[in-house]
């Protein structure tokens, strides 16, 4: 028996012609590198600015109405400090009026 070392693993049998399937990586999870989304800056920033502005006219007609009311002698507060003068001395409103009151 000839000693032909061609064959299949040393033998003499002829091997199959086999066409080998090349690899193909594929991509596993953590394999690959993606970029996260990114959000367009400035967006945000400019709608703070939007709401704050909106604020700063709110606050400021706010204060508006509250120094009319402050300014009416029709209201509560005025009323209250009207009526409670009458009992009062010269010298208690003479030490009002240099307390600010």
């Amino acid at each position: 028996m000839p000693n032909n070392t061609n064959g299949l693993f040393g033998t003499a049998q002829a091997a199959p012609s086999i066409n080998p399937v090349p690899i193909q990586p594929g991509p596993l999870p953590g394999s690959t590198f993606v970029r996260p989304q990114q959000v367009a800056a400035g967006g945000n920033a400019e709608a703070l600015a939007r709401s704050l502005s909106g604020l700063s006219q709110a606050l400021q007609n706010y204060a508006n109405v509250k120094d009319q009311q402050s300014r009416n002698p029709d209201n509560r507060e005025n009323k209250a400090f009207l009526d409670s003068l009458p009992g009062k001395s010269v010298a208690d409103l003479q030490l009002m009026a240099q307390n600010g009151e």
